[in-house]
């Protein structure tokens, strides 16, 4: 997510043109591979001893990560949940698919950015046994990060957890977001993504310590599905408006592997606890 000024992601899922199914049906390898890197269903499950455990979603988007979990989740594991964004439009549907879901239970909805979490939500009034941050803290203002880090800690309960999915240096999500950029004459804060590395080496700053799952995977679209490629690229650089295909041009040959697009993504979890 970003900042109120910036807000590529707010932009993005506020128009009503942005296919899902196609994206998901693309990216479902990253939460397949997720769910297998860490026992989400141990730890929730465990959390879920004090019925029902409480959880803040961070930049929830659409649901898609819970969508995943849900069913690998065991019987007796609930959650209750406030789920944060700053589209209204992506809050209103991942609330409604929170709703289908058996282990997830919505409380709060708090449509605001990411690097408002420190000012917004006080520490005395709310405590949570999960927090996760699941590919959410990519285009936040990094200068404020280090204040929504210290703020995450204060927000967790004694023995809770706090997730983060993020991308990395070498994933093919920065890359092709540096040529976006860079085509379409962007500058900085607008680029990079923030990364793993730079969670990192914050949370180091805190003295927070962190756990580290690095995870790796393809992202494959056939050469003869032209609006799957079209969506993918358009949903990598959260910008709906224009044509990729057009705009990336030759800088797509490096990626095309007989057949198909290769994407080569490294995203890695960092777990913390209190």
């Amino acid at each position: 997510m970003a900042s109120q000024s910036q807000a590529p992601g707010k932009d993005y899922y506020s128009h009503s043109g942005w296919d899902e199914t196609t994206w998901v049906d693309v990216i479902a390898i990253e939460y397949e591979s997720l769910i297998g890197a860490y026992p989400f269903d141990e730890t929730l499950h465990s959390l879920s001893a004090k019925l029902p455990a409480r959880l803040l979603d961070i930049g929830c988007g659409t649901g898609i990560f819970p969508r995943f979990l849900d069913p690998r989740l065991t019987a007796e594991t609930s959650l209750q949940c406030d789920l944060l964004d700053i589209s209204a439009e992506s809050l209103r549907a991942a609330e409604k698919v929170f709703g289908e879901l058996k282990h997830f239970e919505v409380d709060e909805l708090f449509n605001m950015s990411i690097e408002e979490i420190p000012a917004l939500l006080s520490a005395d009034e709310k405590n949570y046994d999960v927090i996760w941050a699941i590919h959410s803290l990519t285009t936040v203002d990094q200068t404020q990060m280090k204040a929504v880090f210290q703020h995450l800690r204060n927000l967790l309960a004694p023995g809770g957890s706090l997730f983060i999915y993020q991308l990395t240096a070498d994933s093919s999500y920065q890359a092709l977001h540096q040529n976006y950029a860079k085509a379409m004459g962007l500058s900085a804060p607008a680029i990079p993504y923030m990364q793993f590395e730079d969670s990192l080496n914050l949370l180091n700053e805190i003295a927070w310590p962190a756990e580290v799952r690095e995870l790796a995977f393809p992202h494959r679209v056939a050469k003869e599905e032209g609006a799957t490629l079209e969506a993918y690229l358009q949903k990598v650089v959260l910008d709906s408006s224009i044509n990729a295909r057009k705009l990336f041009g030759e800088e797509l040959e490096k990626y095309l592997q007989g057949d198909e697009y290769v994407f080569p993504q490294t995203v890695n979890l960092i777990v913390l606890q209190k």
